[in-house]
């Protein structure tokens, strides 16, 4: 059950809101626009609640989460992290991704899709609920203070980027493991450029997971980092589960047919 809105704080960072009264909306980088979380009543913001049962205990939690946005502004491919404990606010976060709608990142003025990661705070502010919405996975001390930041957004398709990373994956020799995955962080200037990547974690460790991503992000295009309404370097993040992740080339039901894949 959703808790009504009076019920409950939500603050978008950054878009700064008390009681759903919004101030601010994300400028455009030259021809680029990032996607951005609304106002709208379809927004993940208003599908977001504070889990019953933690509102009533004054319990606090966070959750990331990582997903492409549509040209549409539908979120596909969800994946969240949440703390030993925080299962209820995971649900929380993952049910207001499934049905809520960003607006969506333009590219010379049409929609275009993107990958995000972004993070939920649920938090008792003067004893009372309040949820923080940052489009920021990375750079803890950005989302801890609540300061107008984006992290930069990759101008790409989960389908697609998948596609890429099948490409190449036989360049490389994996060690075997339980729930193999990795996490790699990209640095991104101004203009939307990569300067740098390095691997984060990896599992196991160099079993070969994180250099396949490596290799992908590093040609990839970027919307730039956003603070205070400027554009800035900063850091993108990006965590792949290789232990579910699929061939979209692959398999009756999407063929070659990207669009489609709803995997």
């Amino acid at each position: 059950m959703v808790i009504p809105r009076a019920m409950h704080k939500i603050v978008l960072v950054p878009f700064m809101s008390l009681v759903f009264a919004f101030f601010n909306s994300a400028p455009a980088f030259g021809a680029t626009h990032p996607a951005t979380v609304g106002q709208s009543p379809d927004s993940i913001a208003m599908q977001l609640h504070y889990p019953p049962k933690e509102k009533a205990a004054k319990t606090q939690g966070a959750v990331k989460f990582y997903c492409e946005v549509s040209p549409q502004g539908k979120p596909g491919h969800i994946s969240i992290i949440n703390g030993k404990g925080d299962a209820r606010f995971g649900t929380a976060v993952l049910y207001a991704l499934n049905h809520g709608r960003f607006a969506p990142a333009t590219v010379d003025g049409k929609p275009t899709g993107v990958m995000v990661g972004g993070t939920v705070l649920f938090l008792m502010t003067n004893n009372k609920p309040t949820i923080a919405i940052a489009l920021a996975t990375a750079e803890s001390d950005k989302i801890a203070g609540m300061s107008n930041y984006m992290q930069p957004q990759m101008l790409d398709s989960d389908a697609l980027f998948r596609r890429k990373i099948y490409a190449i994956r036989d360049k490389y020799t994996f060690r075997m493991g339980l729930h193999p995955g990795a996490v790699v962080l990209v640095h991104v200037d101004a203009e939307g450029k990569v300067v740098s990547k390095k691997i984060v974690s990896e599992s196991p460790e160099n079993g070969g997971r994180g250099r396949v991503l490596l290799d992908v992000v590093a040609e990839e295009s970027f919307i730039p980092a956003q603070s205070n309404g400027q554009a800035v370097a900063g850091d993108f993040e990006l965590a792949v589960d290789f232990e579910h992740i699929l061939n979209p080339d692959e398999g009756a039901r999407t063929g070659t047919l990207i669009p489609n894949d709803g995997r």
